[in-house]
């Protein structure tokens, strides 16, 4: 598991030809600021999860451990999905502005 500040959750719900697409994005960061050479400090990263995973998350912003799994997708390429994710702590960011 791997632990992320998850800044944002955003429910979605919808219908796509005819099929029911229900789920969740959340937005997060890493421990890490971003490696390239073009970009400073931390980027957040935007994930889709599933409804069961979405579930454990009712608090944001939050500390959380989140675990990754690959699976392999169009072309055998690695598709990423968070898989499970357990509350750490409480990110209490409005308290950085006072």
């Amino acid at each position: 598991m791997s632990k992320k500040i998850v800044l944002a959750k955003q429910s979605y719900d919808f219908e796509s030809d005819g099929k029911r697409i229900k789920g969740c994005k959340i937005t997060y960061l890493g421990k890490n600021p971003s490696p390239l050479e073009n970009v400073q400090g931390y980027t957040p990263i935007i994930a889709n999860i599933g409804e069961d995973v979405a579930k454990c998350i009712d608090v944001v912003p939050a500390l959380y451990d989140i675990e990754f799994e690959q699976v392999a997708g169009k072309n055998n390429k690695a598709v990423t999905f968070v898989s499970d994710i357990e509350f750490i702590k409480e990110t209490d960011i409005p308290s950085l502005f006072a």
